[in-house]
């Protein structure tokens, strides 16, 4: 149950936050952190998961222990929380810097994917109920933070208010940050790749089974440079062979002093600004981010990013089953959430992210890059169809198909026809994501000689003009008849 006196708690949460700033030798390590929050979230989704019941009178979903009565359970499970709420405050400041700040990061992705940022901040079982913890603003100068609302492409988690952004694009792209009360978590800055990337596709099995490779000392710049792989994607298809991929990532970082190293080449090579800027991400900023200059970090941005893709198969989930039971655990209520059918006792599902439609206008004989419009919340790799039939990725530059796809799973059109004026449609596991039209047009273009026929039939007209409007401003009389 709730503390009633809001002062005392306060007063609690304040010295013991004041005691964690204070002790910076607790052998607390990062692990036990993250330990702590993910019970706090099990708690949590197993109590979202249950039935809410008709009757059930109180608040709304997400604050379901508020008022736990002489429910035992409830009351049990109100004092686990809040136990681990504190136990988090305590533990909090391992995952911060020596101002107790936390450090930013950089996350470069590529247009239409979806992203989770995890809200770092300890959060009490009271504050459950407020979402509008996450804040946006644009990478420019003097531009304040604006309060960030749910709507198809932003969406907060009621179990960690952890924010997922759902088909990024350019205007998504920018500063994020989860502000609780006086807390402020991580700074997250999200940059796109440029559309026009060519990726490398990696065939090294060594390299893509670690976590971190190809770590280079850059002496001369005192930065570390290395590649960090991501986890395999969700399979693109289920009930079928499909494709799974996985990036990889070029960062850099600064180097401890520890190396032997010429000072006053350092000096030349890296001013205070680079410094600064590398000490504010922990873990490490990405080579093709635009805070680096380009001017002095080409060669670094010039590494490509690396990509492994492989054949997978995955089972359809078709057993999504809820059921209500009585006390005697008789099946009073039985519904099939796979088919999209659910209980009035269940909680309101989300919606599905929608289909998103795109018209490209071009002329003949052009070549096209085309991303799927869309995204259903989640990393599986696209496939795409014309007329049902799916469309195959190029085998080898000698192919004579124009239309393919691409390793970042892109649609590729070369020297487009007439009978390319079609729709394409994106899937992702089976189900539509997006849909492109394209329309083709005629390009406008006049010879000289029509071009001279053209400027004499216009001679006249534009005559009649001026001579209209010397008359209405300079014969006023005469304007009236």
């Amino acid at each position: 149950m709730y503390l009633s006196d809001i002062f005392v708690l306060k007063l609690i949460v304040k010295l013991i936050i004041l005691g964690c700033l204070i002790n910076k030798t607790f052998s607390i390590t990062k692990s036990r952190w993250n330990d702590i929050k993910k019970e706090t979230k099990n708690i949590l989704e197993k109590n979202w998961k249950q039935p809410r019941g008709i009757t059930q009178v109180g608040p709304k979903p997400g604050s379901y222990l508020d008022y736990p009565g002489f429910d035992q359970a409830k009351l049990e499970q109100n004092r686990i929380l809040w136990d681990l709420y504190y136990k988090c405050l305590n533990d909090q400041s391992f995952h911060t810097n020596s101002k107790h700040v936390f450090a930013a990061k950089v996350i470069k992705t590529f247009k239409s994917f979806s992203l989770k940022l995890e809200c770092e901040l300890c959060i009490s079982p009271k504050g459950l109920t407020n979402k509008n913890v996450w804040f946006y603003s644009i990478l420019e100068k003097n531009r304040s933070l604006r309060l960030l609302k749910e709507n198809d492409y932003y969406r907060i988690s009621p179990i960690d208010l952890s924010l997922t952004i759902i088909n990024i694009d350019e205007s998504k792209s920018g500063f994020y940050q989860c502000i609780i009360s006086s807390s402020e978590s991580r700074p997250f800055i999200i940059e796109l790749f440029n559309e026009d990337i060519e990726p490398f596709l990696e065939t090294n099995i060594t390299k893509i089974n670690t976590k971190i490779s190809d770590t280079k000392i850059l002496i001369d710049l005192r930065l570390k440079m290395w590649t960090e792989w991501t986890e395999w994607t969700t399979c693109s298809t289920c009930d079928e062979i499909g494709i799974r991929t996985k990036f990889g990532f070029c960062l850099i970082d600064s180097i401890t002093p520890k190396i032997n190293t010429n000072e006053n080449m350092f000096n030349k090579t890296n001013d205070e600004h680079l410094e600064n800027l590398l000490n504010a991400f922990d873990t490490g900023l990405p080579c093709h981010s635009n805070l680096l200059n380009p001017n002095i970090f080409n060669g670094i941005k010039n590494n490509p990013i690396k990509v492994v893709t492989e054949y997978c198969r995955i089972q359809c989930h078709n057993d999504e089953v809820f059921e209500i039971l009585d006390p005697q655990g008789n099946i009073i209520d039985k519904v099939n959430n796979s088919a999209g059918i659910y209980s009035s006792q269940q909680i309101i599902p989300e919606l599905p992210p929608k289909t998103e439609k795109i018209l490209i206008i071009t002329h003949l004989n052009q070549n096209f890059n085309i991303t799927c419009p869309g995204n259903l919340n989640t990393d599986a790799p696209y496939v795409w169809k014309l007329n049902n039939k799916t469309i195959l990725p190029l085998i080898s530059k000698s192919a004579e198909d124009h239309i393919y796809t691409d390793i970042l799973h892109r649609l590729i059109i070369q020297n487009i026809t007439k009978k390319d004026e079609t729709i394409f449609t994106c899937w992702q596991l089976n189900y539509l994501a997006g849909i492109v039209r394209v329309k083709i047009i005629k390009e406008f273009k006049l010879s000289i000689q029509e071009d001279m026929y053209l400027l004499y039939g216009a001679i006249p007209i534009i005559g009649l003009f001026l001579w209209v409007g010397f008359k209405v401003f300079f014969d006023k009389d005469a304007a009236y008849y």
